[in-house]
């Protein structure tokens, strides 16, 4: 462990933006668990968390409101977490406090307001608790953390799917614009300033130079 701090800009995260982590929590039977979830910067020293009703997340914070946020960019780690169950040798206990051994860097989040809503999508609606945590303990692991945000691989892919239009027919160019489109849907939701500003100047290079493309697609 290399400090300590109770700051979130400490480990790279800002207000306003959703950071993709994995939240350890631990069972009233001392049974530890992780799961991949998003989690919005709120201020420096809170954070905010939408879990789905009936999880195991869920269950565990209802019962003891306190959690972990686990910061990495291990990309097996975060593929084991979404696939299936860690074993308990993938976990510690930090003050009593479940903590992945394979992390950049982690903080202890304690429970202050909780509210009840349902969630609706395209894939339906869900029962969801928004949580809103106050930021107890930083630790970092690494002397420089990168959190997780789509925002800006939404921004490379565009740029990626951007530079293949002048090479493809008209039915793959329509195909890449509407993949663009998606990725700027995604940076409107979790995207910074910056990654906004950007997805906004590939589409408007985009309706330049193409302008035979629907803008509304």
């Amino acid at each position: 462990m290399i400090m300590k701090h109770n700051n979130l800009k400490t480990v790279g995260m800002e207000k306003g933006q959703l950071y993709e982590t994995i939240i350890s929590s631990m069972s009233t039977n001392r049974e530890k668990n992780a799961a991949p979830i998003g989690v919005l910067c709120k201020s420096e020293e809170e954070v905010v968390v939408y879990l789905y009703q009936g999880s195991h997340t869920h269950k565990n914070i209802s019962n003891s409101d306190y959690f972990v946020v686990n910061l990495t960019t291990n990309p097996l780690l975060l593929t084991e977490c979404t696939l299936g169950d860690f074993p308990a040798d993938y976990f510690y206990e930090f003050k009593g406090n479940p903590v992945l051994k394979e992390n950049d860097a982690f903080f202890i989040s304690r429970v202050i307001k909780k509210k009840e809503l349902v969630h609706e999508n395209e894939l339906g609606s869900s029962p969801m608790t928004v949580v809103t945590a106050k930021v107890e303990e930083i630790v970092k692991n690494k002397k420089v953390i990168r959190p997780l945000n789509r925002g800006i691989y939404a921004v490379i892919e565009s740029l990626i799917h951007f530079s293949r239009l002048e090479i493809g027919d008209a039915k793959t160019r329509e195909n890449l614009y509407l993949k663009i489109k998606e990725m700027d849907r995604v940076v409107r939701r979790v995207g910074s300033a910056s990654e906004k500003k950007a997805l906004q100047e590939i589409l408007n290079a985009i309706h330049e130079k193409y302008n035979n493309l629907d803008e509304k697609k």
